[in-house]
């Protein structure tokens, strides 16, 4: 018999309960789901922090293990999009694995920007497996400030 915990509640709140529901079924989904025997790809999206610093959007991405070379970003409009492939170079037999939680596999994460880029200055680098790509503003998306004389 499983053990729930008990939360005393004032009145009854119909969005509450589900929640609690929506996330008890995805919990169930993930264990269920998400878990594959020991060498087999498995889908998989890396964390991804956007914020603005200044006059750049700013994209950081945790990809541990996977080399520049197996990374390709585009940018189309405002929509940037950041495809690759982490590899498997495990060397022991699935025969011999007690469990496997890394994943491995091709992956691609797209992000809708708020304002148009500059092309030209973006750049990219990978350091400690974190990627941060540093998108400019274009000049028609950086607000200007004019100051108006008042008569």
């Amino acid at each position: 018999m499983a053990l729930i915990r008990w939360r005393p509640r004032r009145e009854w709140d119909p969005f509450t309960d589900m929640l609690d529901l929506q996330n008890n079924i995805n919990r169930l989904f993930s264990l269920s789901l998400g878990r594959k025997g020991a060498g087999e790809p498995t889908a998989w999206n890396p964390s991804m922090d956007v914020y603005r610093e200044g006059d750049n959007y700013i994209l950081k991405t945790e990809l541990p293990g996977i080399k520049k070379e197996d990374l390709e970003i585009t940018i189309q409009d405002n929509i940037v999009t950041l495809k690759g492939e982490k590899k498997d170079k495990r060397e022991t037999k699935e025969d011999d694995y007690y469990f496997s939680e890394r994943s491995f596999g091709s992956f691609q994460r797209a992000v809708e920007l708020p304002a148009a880029i500059d092309r030209s200055k973006v750049k990219a680098n990978v350091k400690d497996g974190i990627l941060e790509v540093r998108l400019p503003l274009a000049e028609e998306a950086v607000p200007k400030q004019i100051k108006i004389d008042i008569s």
